[in-house]
């Protein structure tokens, strides 16, 4: 896969040979409409086929932090300390949705599966024999809780991202200072079969249309931000 320079180099060498006028466009422009078009085709895929692909899915550990459950103001001040639960340090990015669901998975680093309840459902099954047997979290105002695992120091989260952007904002958890997501030098999810049809998509929001063969628009120039 091609880093976001290498698509954004691509798609300004399409501009050039199937536009009449040659506007000043920006990256970050060019960016946004490559990013809608990837949504949009990957979201038509999975609708049709039923079919997530691989290529199109990323994994980032997300840190956990010690902190009272959000409906905290309900709980008794000497109960308070009995009662913390484990969030997500950082919102959690959104991923795209497919057939009124979202395209998401959690888990945690040994590979254990997290299930995903609402806040009520979590108060109504958190004494079921069976289903407390497993980790239990819900999303509340972005972030991620998680309810009756208080060891828990990281998990992993598995999504195809509106933005995959947003995770370049988000400290990576291996201890460096480094980000998730790298803009310059992180692969861009986008499959090297299917990105000529994401142009297409692309340059059909520019009333432009293009024809492409195999390789056409392969190139190695990094990306500049402007």
């Amino acid at each position: 896969m091609s880093t976001i320079g290498q698509h954004i180099s691509n798609m300004r060498g399409l501009l050039v040979k199937y536009s009449r006028t040659q506007e000043n466009w920006t990256d970050q422009f060019l960016y946004e409409i490559l990013n809608g078009a990837r949504t949009e085709y990957l979201k038509n895929i999975e609708k049709k086929f039923n079919h997530t692909s691989e290529w199109a899915l990323q994994t980032f550990t997300m840190e956990l932090e010690e902190v009272d459950p959000p409906n905290w103001e309900c709980v008794p001040t000497y109960l308070k300390k009995k009662c913390k639960v484990k969030k997500s340090k950082y919102k959690i990015p959104q991923p795209i949705k497919s057939r009124n669901k979202s395209i998401i998975q959690f888990q945690t680093l040994g590979g254990e599966a997290i299930d995903l309840y609402t806040e009520d459902e979590q108060t109504i099954y958190k004494d079921d024999k069976i289903r407390s047997r497993s980790i239990m979290a819900s999303i509340v105002n972005g972030y991620l809780y998680i309810w009756n695992n208080p060891d828990l120091k990281f998990i992993k989260v598995t999504a195809i991202w509106q933005n995959p952007v947003d995770w370049a904002s988000i400290p990576d958890c291996t201890g460096t200072l480094d980000t998730c997501f790298n803009i310059l030098t992180s692969e861009y999810p986008l499959d090297e079969d299917d990105k000529n049809a994401v142009y297409k998509i692309a340059f059909e929001l520019f009333g432009i249309p293009i024809k492409l063969k195999p390789d056409q628009t392969n190139d190695s120039n990094e990306f500049n931000k402007g």
